[in-house]
């Protein structure tokens, strides 16, 4: 994992479930990442009520923009999975606030539905092939066919969806913070039925 411009040590074996709304991780990921993204987040930390299930949370100060650590994990061929919709926004008595989307799990690891948010995700369960890109949700693509092309067997895979390549280089940024906006409801999202695929996740 990557968090900001700082490489984080913890290897783990992930599901990755679009079934699940948040995602989990069990320590020491889970705590290896969120020390790594309090210790960048340039808020004031706020101690949410019992209701909310993260424990990450940060008032957003009046007439300021959030500037959130960008986060990214790296899978076992070396590829960076950028996380876009790393946290979520709250209303509060106190304002805005917004929280580090990640529960705490006690053994099982989850890339929930949050984590794939501004990406096009690619399932090959068949050949354990995932493969994603940047994308507008919100537009309307042809996407009736997804064929999958590996490049080689010492290489991640580049796999095609329709008249797009997605490819798990194409995601990089050189910044490692990221402006942030409230986004639309999820109620305007469109339906998908739940995948999910096991994956490997080094520092």
């Amino acid at each position: 994992m990557r968090v900001g411009k700082t490489s984080i040590g913890a290897d783990f074996d992930a599901l990755i479930d679009t079934g699940t709304s948040f995602t989990s991780l069990a320590d020491p990921a889970y705590s290896l990442l969120a020390e790594g993204f309090n210790s960048l987040a340039r808020d004031e930390r706020y101690m949410s009520d019992s209701k909310v299930p993260f424990d990450y949370c940060y008032l957003l100060s009046a007439n300021k923009t959030a500037s959130i650590p960008r986060i990214s994990l790296s899978m076992k061929g070396g590829d960076e999975f950028p996380v876009i919709g790393a946290v979520l926004f709250i209303p509060a008595h106190a304002g805005i606030v917004y929280c580090l989307g990640v529960v705490k799990s006690p053994n099982l690891n989850i890339i929930g539905q949050n984590f794939m948010t501004g990406l096009r995700i690619v399932f090959d369960r068949d050949r354990l092939i995932l493969g994603w890109k940047r994308f507008n949700c919100y537009d309307v693509e042809d996407s009736s066919t997804l064929p999958i092309n590996p490049r080689n067997s010492s290489a991640p895979p580049v796999s095609s969806v329709g008249p797009h390549n997605y490819t798990t280089q194409a995601t990089k940024s050189p910044r490692n913070h990221t402006q942030v906006s409230v986004l639309p409801s999820e109620s305007h999202a469109p339906h998908q039925h739940s995948s999910f695929m096991s994956t490997h996740l080094i520092s």
